[in-house]
């Protein structure tokens, strides 16, 4: 059999799984490094498997907004933008001058948002850019990182 890049980086790595909000995922572990790595994201119900997997793509996020429903595929959407942070709804909320979801006045520099948003479980955090560079699917055999 003959070896390709993915199937060495699998064997480079210890797997475990787990339960995050009610999804399994499995967990590659780095040996090197020890990073930790959902195999896909947020909300996906299984690893992609093309460009146009649409089971693969996950939840949608909106920057600072906390999980309410307005992430998951199908929620329902709203072009009225929120007078605060916390919404009140699981609607996703479509603005068509900017991608804000709040009115103006609202923690418009965004300082309020990064400082209290993460929408990774406890324990966990979007990579870094630099990570993404080091891991990036152009470099997925590299035993190294």
């Amino acid at each position: 059999m003959q070896s390709t890049p993915l199937k060495n980086l699998m064997l480079s790595l210890t797997l475990l799984t787990t339960a995050i909000y009610g999804d399994f995922y499995v967990i590659p572990i780095k040996p090197k490094t020890g990073k930790v790595w959902l195999d896909r994201n947020l909300g996906s119900t299984q690893v992609c498997t093309a460009y146009n997997d649409e089971q693969c793509y996950g939840d949608y996020y909106q920057s600072g907004r906390y999980a309410d429903g307005h992430e998951k595929f199908g929620s329902e959407a709203t072009t009225t933008l929120s007078a605060s942070l916390l919404p009140g709804h699981g609607d996703f909320i479509a603005s068509t001058s900017s991608s804000n979801w709040t009115e103006g006045g609202v923690d418009d520099n965004g300082s309020l948002r990064s400082a209290n948003w993460n929408p990774c479980p406890p324990g966990y955090r979007i990579p870094l850019e630099e990570e993404l560079k080091i891991t990036g699917t152009n470099n997925v055999n590299n035993g190294d990182k």
